[in-house]
């Protein structure tokens, strides 16, 4: 199944397009794994077809979710912050690998998109422990009964 989910991908760049968006918004429902929801189709799209038909796809993809955004009444930056969080790293690491065939410098380079986003997370919020406090809290709220939210709280 996911082999011709996969063929589907790359059958063509509207259909990448369509997947990558509804993946997207998908991730919305289950946010830990927007990474391997989001990210995966847009590196299988990069390894197998090249950066520049992927960033085609990426940009309509930004459209089309935004449109999805619009929409549904989401937030207005949320294609953005997947472009710049899921979408462009994933994409230069993966177009990385695919010209240097080096899972060394491909694994540098998602590092040293990984400490940008450390450094850019304590510039823009200082507390980043009391940022993520607030946002898992939140997360708990939303997701889980009363009860069982002080139970999660406490561990």
């Amino acid at each position: 199944m996911m082999r011709a989910f996969g063929n589907y991908i790359l059958s063509g760049r509207v259909q990448a397009i369509g997947a990558i968006s509804f993946l997207t918004m998908f991730s919305l429902f289950i946010p830990p794994a927007a990474f391997l929801v989001s990210g995966v189709p847009v590196a299988l799209v990069t390894l197998r077809k090249g950066g520049s038909l992927a960033s085609q796809v990426v940009i309509g993809s930004l459209v089309l979710t935004q449109i999805l955004s619009l929409l549904l009444q989401i937030q207005v930056l949320f294609p953005l912050v997947i472009l710049v969080t899921i979408w462009l790293p994933v994409m230069i690491s993966a177009v990385v690998l695919r010209h240097s065939q080096s899972q060394e410098l491909m694994t540098l380079t998602a590092a040293g998109f990984a400490a940008i986003f450390v450094v850019l997370m304590y510039a823009i919020n200082g507390d980043v422990e009391a940022w993520w406090r607030i946002l898992l809290t939140e997360m708990l709220e939303q997701g889980f009964p009363a009860a069982s939210s002080e139970q999660f709280k406490q561990v």
